[in-house]
This record gives structure tokens, C-alpha cells and sequence, in this order.
């Protein structure tokens, strides 16, 4: 591979850690609404929950209540394998940024090799 190759692939490597980055800000800013409208929601939830306490409808709203948590648990344990993926593919393109500049020195070594065994002649 030569070096001009090599750059052109860095750069295309550098653009997807940036596009990666910008989804794992996306996605812990999307988290953290999340979050809070849940939080907001649980709040709520047992105000319902208080008031409905000695009556019969309160069999009810426990269910309802018991069902958002559930949806609130599984929103997040969506989110962290998310998060997971986007950690892992983070690591392959900094592996790979590794590798094609490694590429990228032992090139340049050999093209001064090369021009270094060139001059002796």
C-alpha cells in the first residue's frame, strides 16, 4: 500500500471515530432525557399510586405503574447494549488508526531506505 493510500484510508478512518463520537454524545444526550422524563414519570406514578391507596382502582394503577418500570428498564438495558456496540466499534477504529499508521511509518522507513541505499550507489 502506499502512502498516499494509506493517508486517504486514515482519513476516512478519522471521519468515522468523529461520526462515532458524535453518536455516543447523541445517544448519552438522548439517555439522560430519557432519564429524566422517567424520573418525572416514577414521581408521578406514586402520587397516582398514594392517592389511589385504599381504593379499589389502586389494583389498577399498580399495574400500569409496574409496566413503566418494566418499559423503563428495558429502554435502558436497550440503551447500554447500544452503548456497548458503539464502545466496540470505537476500539476497532482506533485498532485500525493504530494499524494504518503503522503502515503509514514503516512506508516512509522504507521509501528512506530506499533513497538512503539509492544515494550510496
Amino acid at each position: 500500500m502506499k502512502e498516499d493510500e494509506i493517508r486517504k484510508k486514515r482519513i476516512e478512518n478519522e471521519e468515522k471515530q468523529e461520526e462515532n463520537s458524535q453518536i455516543n454524545r447523541l445517544l448519552d444526550r438522548k439517555i439522560e432525557e430519557c432519564g429524566q422524563l422517567y424520573a418525572s414519570e416514577r414521581i408521578h406514578n406514586e402520587r397516582v399510586i398514594s392517592y389511589f391507596q385504599k381504593q379499589e382502582e389502586f389494583s389498577f394503577f399498580e399495574d400500569i405503574v409496574e409496566d413503566a418500570r418494566i418499559e423503563e428498564r428495558r429502554f435502558f438495558d436497550e440503551m447500554n447494549e447500544g452503548q456497548e456496540i458503539i464502545t466496540k466499534e470505537k476500539r476497532q477504529l482506533e485498532d485500525y488508526s493504530e494499524v494504518l499508521y503503522e503502515k503509514e511509518l514503516q512506508v516512509i522507513r522504507e521509501e528512506e531506505d530506499a533513497n538512503g541505499q539509492n544515494g550510496d550507489w
